[in-house]
C-alpha cells in the first residue's frame, strides 16, 4: 500500500501465551504498538530502590524518579 510504513504489531507483555493472560496484560496497560516484530521496547522507572515496568505503578512518596527506555531493533 502506498504510504504505508511497516506492518504494525500490537505487543502485549503477558505472563503466558493464553487468551486470559493476554487480556490481563492489555487491561493492565502492558501493551504497545510497534512498527514491526523486529522492534522491542523496554521501559523501567526507578524510585527509592523500587522498580516498575510497562503498565506497573510506582509509588514515589514525592521522591525523584529515574526513567529508562531502550527501543531496540532485533533484526
Amino acid at each position: 500500500m502506498e504510504g504505508q510504513i511497516g506492518i504494525p504489531h500490537t505487543v502485549v507483555f503477558a505472563e503466558e501465551l493464553s487468551t486470559a493472560a493476554i487480556l490481563a496484560g492489555i487491561r493492565a496497560g502492558r501493551s504497545w504498538i510497534a512498527e514491526s516484530a523486529d522492534v522491542d521496547v523496554s521501559f523501567t522507572a526507578h524510585a527509592d530502590g523500587r522498580v516498575a515496568g510497562v503498565g506497573e505503578q510506582l509509588t514515589t512518596r514525592g521522591g525523584q524518579v529515574a526513567a529508562r527506555t531502550s527501543p531496540a531493533i532485533l533484526a
